[in-house]
Formats: structure tokens, C-alpha cells, sequence
């Protein structure tokens, strides 16, 4: 079954034109500081959640990896749902207009819509909650926590289609649901888990990097040309190693770099052209030096006023990890390759 895609939520204009394309091919070496073989953390009995890869079609080419996708129940609906790990987005939500079919189905659901109060702001707009939801993903459970509806956001969804076995992608995992808590990505085994303390096997063999959260967004430290730099590490962001605006963009590579790839879409209805150079100078992440990459920037302002708010100077996602376990410590701030 091809899913239909529904724009990202994102912080640039550009980010809407992601989710039509998928992830780019790069063969990328481990980014390793510690060695943890499989078998071991297999071993851990640790209560992982599973996911799968969403894809999608650009010109005539299929690309599978575009975005992560997680199974979820809501309450005891008897429905299948998919929601996108994006932690570049702020709160976990609901789609407004995807939603809404299942009022019919389960009025209970739409008693525990508070529209009284719309205090989640999701790009400008002031949204209602879900309160007291109970939330599955795959088999772990979210017990009794608060959901935004997007309002009118999302693709409407028929009632028949509601009564599927297909399931509806209608919302969006954010870092909201991880805070104070271990979040591990498995890329390789397509797997997340979420802790509350980090077994101490993987605690001794794991060497972490001091980051920054900033309304639960991530920040990695990256070394380029011995001066440290910002990154905001983004699982909604899967298509390139490294995106940023042109003028950040000189710091990976330099003027006389010629331009090795073009991507060509839509972007707010406008055509819109995202360039690709290799990076030319060394980034090191920790004590590891990273692996050869292209660095990926579109030619708007906006970019480059989103950097600057953020302190940050370009996204980083799931292209340059696909081989690796990564760990986000929320509680104490540091961010771990395997």
C-alpha cells in the first residue's frame, strides 16, 4: 500500500517540499564512539517500539525511506493508525480534519476534546487538546496524557475508509512525549525505545556529546574546521545529511565547489530548486570524523532567519544515522552514536 503523504510540520517553507521527495542514497560509514554488538542490546529485553519506513514517488523513481512511521492506538479505538516521528516539530498532535471522522465512530473521543481552551500554538495557530488520552505505540503504553488537534489540518478521511485495516497516518510524534526521558533510535532494526534511566552496559560503552534543547529540539554540537557549530538533529528532516541556507552553507564547502545535485519541486505552490555540493571541509561529531556527505541548501531568506532564531546554522536527520543506534538523553542533555 503506497501511503499519501501529508505535509511535514515544519519551521520552514522550504520543509513542506521534503515529504514529497524521500531519502537520498548515501553510503555512510559508522559514526560510531562506542561499539555495542546487536546481540547485546538485543539482550537488554528493552520495550522497543517498531516502526516503518514511509515512501514515496518523485518523477519516475520510488524512494522508500522518507519518513518514520510509528503504529499507535488511541484509547481503545479498534482502528490502525501511523503517525510521523518528526522532532523538529514542537507538540505531539492530532490531525484536525483526519480526526474528525472518528468523532462519528467514537463520541467518547470528541468528549475529550477541550475546545474551551486553545493554548498549543502549532505554525501560529492557536489549537484545542485531547486531555486524558491514552496513547499506544506499537505495545508500550502513554498512559493519560494531552494531544493538540491541528485544526483543520489533514486529509479528510471517509467513513468507510475509517473502518479499514489500512492505516490512516493522521498525526505527528514530537519531542513532548519524550522529555525527562532516554529516547533510543535503532535505525537498522527500525525500532525506537523510550527509558527512563540507560542500562548500564550501554551507559559504559556509549561516549555522549553535550547538546542543547530548545522547546524539545535538539542541538548537536558538530566541529567544522576546529570551531564549533550547531546543528539541530531533525527525524522529520530524512532526505539530506545536512540542510542549510546558502550563506551557512559556506561553511561545509567553499565558493569554487561546483553544485553536484539538483532536486526540482514544489514549494507553497511555487517551484522550487534545493542545491546539493560535497562537503569540502572536515566535520567531526564529538571525537568522530564524520563521513563524506552533500550538503543541501535552497536560496530563501527564510532559512537563514530560522537559523539565526535557533542559533543553529542547518538541520541534520535520519540520511546521515541509517546505519547507526542513535540515544537522545532528554533528562541530562547528551546525544550518543552506536
Amino acid at each position: 500500500m503506497k501511503y499519501k503523504l501529508l505535509p511535514n510540520i515544519k519551521k520552514w517553507n522550504f520543509l513542506k517540499l521534503i515529504l514529497k521527495f524521500s531519502i537520498l542514497t548515501f553510503v555512510l560509514s559508522s559514526a560510531a564512539f562506542g561499539q555495542i554488538p546487536k546481540e547485546k542490546i538485543d539482550a537488554l529485553h528493552l520495550p522497543w517500539i517498531k516502526f516503518n519506513w514511509l515512501g514515496d514517488s518523485l518523477g519516475n523513481k520510488y524512494f522508500d525511506k522518507l519518513a518514520i512511521a510509528i503504529p499507535f492506538k488511541i484509547d481503545s479505538l479498534p482502528y490502525a493508525f501511523n503517525a510521523q516521528l518528526d522532532l523538529g516539530a514542537v507538540s505531539t498532535m492530532l490531525y484536525g480534519k483526519s480526526i474528525v471522522t472518528y468523532f462519528q465512530l467514537s463520541p467518547e473521543l470528541k468528549k475529550k476534546l477541550d475546545t474551551t481552551q486553545k493554548n498549543t500554538y502549532i505554525n501560529s495557530t492557536p489549537c484545542p487538546s485531547f486531555n486524558h488520552i491514552n496513547l499506544t505505540l506499537d505495545k508500550v503504553s502513554f498512559p493519560d496524557i494531552s494531544i493538540a488537534n491541528y485544526t483543520n489540518f489533514g486529509d479528510p478521511i471517509s467513513p468507510d475508509s475509517a473502518k479499514s485495516s489500512t492505516p490512516k497516518l493522521i498525526g505527528t510524534i514530537a519531542p513532548d512525549l519524550f522529555q525527562d526521558k532516554i529516547l533510543i533510535i535503532d535505525y537498522p532494526n527500525q525500532r525506537i525505545c523510550v527509558l527512563d534511566s540507560l542500562p548500564l552496559s550501554m551507559e559504559k560503552k556509549v561516549s555522549f556529546a553535550a547538546v542543547k534543547i530548545r522547546n524539545g529540539r535538539i542541538k548537536i554540537p558538530f566541529t567544522i574546521n576546529a570551531q564549533q557549530h550547531d546543528i539541530m538533529f531533525d527525524t522529520g528532516s530524512s532526505i539530506f545529511p545536512i540542510y542549510t541556507s546558502v550563506e551557512n552553507s559556506a561553511y561545509f564547502t567553499t565558493p569554487m565547489e561546483m553544485v553536484t545535485d539538483t532536486i526540482i519541486g514544489q514549494s507553497w505552490g511555487q517551484k522550487a530548486a534545493i542545491y546539493g555540493k560535497k562537503i569540502s571541509t572536515q566535520v567531526k561529531l564529538g571525537k568522530h570524523k564524520m563521513p563524506p556527505a552533500t550538503v543541501y541548501y535552497k536560496e530563501d531568506k527564510g532559512e537563514k532567519t530560522f537559523e539565526d532564531e535557533e542559533k543553529i546554522i542547518g538541520l541534520t536527520g535520519n540520511a546521515y544515522f541509517l546505519n547507526n543506534v542513535i540515544i537522545i538523553d532528554y533528562k541530562n542533555k547528551r546525544f550518543g552514536v552506536i
